[in-house]
């Protein structure tokens, strides 16, 4: 990447940012990449650093619905979700049933929004965020779910992530079982099509939730793509509340270090996203109306046949791609 690539996408991380993952094989393959988040609830829990978690539990109609914890034994790990969770509206509405400290894992458009309505209720908070290309509103999963056949209410387990890394969307029915992989499979191309995609995504200045005290992410390079890993997690801290946990839950063992990362390794691990993010953003005049379009229920319904959203997803990818070299943007 060239001075001016960095110049547009690159934030300067605070500390060095780290490869880790959890010294739990469990946990680290259940994750959605090494169970690193997993792994700090637990450990908090059991240092009595923290008395409330949000967690998630799978919910045959609703899906995934967060839920206050007082205990690790009450934490579910379910991998990343895909699609949108009112945390926020849950954090407010649950706010006086905190009693104590709390770890929230959330979005980086999330963590002001859920770090002020903790502070201006005395809430302390330790908040992780999930490195994010994109949200997605629940119809991209029922575009799959439609294209496959597959009733909700036959559903029996649901997950997008977890169980090996990168993994990919696993579904088991009272029939069948169904498994969609998260690089390369129809599922791919309904994340990468960006039809479903939250409006405010296309407005996002924030991939790696800086202002949360630890970051986590997909190490999205090729020496850990090419083998088939069992997971592993960028993590970045931003406060030094963070960078100290991170140095003490490795000095107690329940994570263990793979190696140090540059900054620029961390950025060429996200360069699509972040190249996208800022022609979304500096193209927003033309692109608006496009996305307008193409976000709508007529043209999202004539992706259903034929694999058209593949089709779709690569015109999309290319126009962004055109849009890159008139800027220069390697």
């Amino acid at each position: 990447m060239d001075n001016k690539d960095i110049h547009i996408q690159h934030p300067r991380f605070r500390y060095e940012p780290q490869t880790l993952y959890s010294s739990d094989e469990k946990t680290r393959y259940q994750g959605s990449s090494g169970g690193v988040v997993s792994t700090i609830v637990r450990y908090l829990f059991e240092e009595g650093r923290i008395e409330n978690a949000v967690s998630y539990e799978f919910d045959k109609y609703e899906w995934f619905k967060p839920k206050l914890i007082n205990s690790y034994e009450e934490y579910r790990i379910v991998g990343s979700i895909y699609h949108d969770v009112e945390l926020i509206k849950f954090v407010k509405d649950n706010v006086t049933n905190i009693k104590g400290k709390i770890l929230v894992t959330c979005l980086p458009c999330q963590v002001k929004a859920v770090r002020k309505i903790l502070e201006e209720n005395k809430v302390e908070s330790f908040i992780v965020a999930l490195t994010c290309s994109a949200q997605m509103s629940k119809e991209a999963t029922h575009f799959l779910f439609n294209k496959f056949g597959i009733e909700e209410k036959d559903i029996e387990f649901f997950r997008y992530r977890g169980n090996g890394w990168p993994s990919g969307v696993q579904i088991k029915t009272r029939t069948n079982k169904y498994f969609f992989h998260n690089t390369k499979s129809i599922w791919t191309d309904i994340f990468n099509s960006h039809l479903f995609n939250l409006k405010r995504c296309f407005s996002c200045k924030d991939t790696f939730g800086l202002e949360a005290d630890i970051s986590v992410a997909d190490p999205w390079l090729e020496r850990y793509t090419i083998p088939d890993n069992i997971g592993a997690t960028t993590v970045l801290a931003h406060t030094s509340r963070g960078n100290e946990l991170i140095k003490e839950a490795l000095q107690a063992g329940v994570l263990s270090f793979k190696e140090n990362l540059s900054h620029l390794e961390v950025i060429k691990s996200q360069a699509w996203t972040l190249k996208r993010k800022y022609v979304l953003r500096k193209y927003k005049t033309l692109l608006n109306p496009i996305l307008k379009v193409m976000r709508s229920k007529i043209y999202v319904s004539l992706m259903s046949p034929f694999n058209l959203i593949r089709i779709h997803t690569r015109i999309f990818n290319k126009m962004i791609a055109v849009l890159l070299k008139l800027e220069k943007v390697t």
